[in-house]
């Protein structure tokens, strides 16, 4: 598939476990994942985890995320994304200070 084809897909929170399912059933259909406090420990998704993509995935978790532990993600995430850059930030579930500071442009235009 060409890469003009391929999607640029962000996430947060359930929208990031529905991200990631998607990315892993069809990874040549996806560009870049950004997701932002992911819900990949749910049960139905981390008893039965998807076989590994190299999709490249940037994450954006909240240290003080108390509805989506960081320690239970990361192990998940790191399992399953093989081009991982995960950014744990001084911030909660909500990540409002976190999205506010990010370069949305730079990071979805960079290669």
């Amino acid at each position: 598939m060409p890469a003009e084809k391929r999607w640029k897909v962000v996430g947060s929170s359930l929208g990031g476990l529905m991200a990631a399912i998607s990315a892993c059933s069809h990874p040549e259909r996806v560009e870049r994942m950004v997701l932002l406090a992911p819900a990949l420990i749910w049960p139905d998704f981390k008893r039965d985890l998807p076989d590994p993509v190299s999709v490249p995935v940037v994450i954006y978790h909240g240290l003080h995320d108390t509805i989506i532990p960081l320690d239970e993600m990361r192990p998940i995430a790191e399992k399953i994304f093989t081009n991982l850059i995960l950014n744990v930030v001084e911030d909660d579930h909500s990540l409002h200070n976190t999205v506010a500071a990010i370069d949305w442009r730079d990071l979805l235009d960079s290669p």
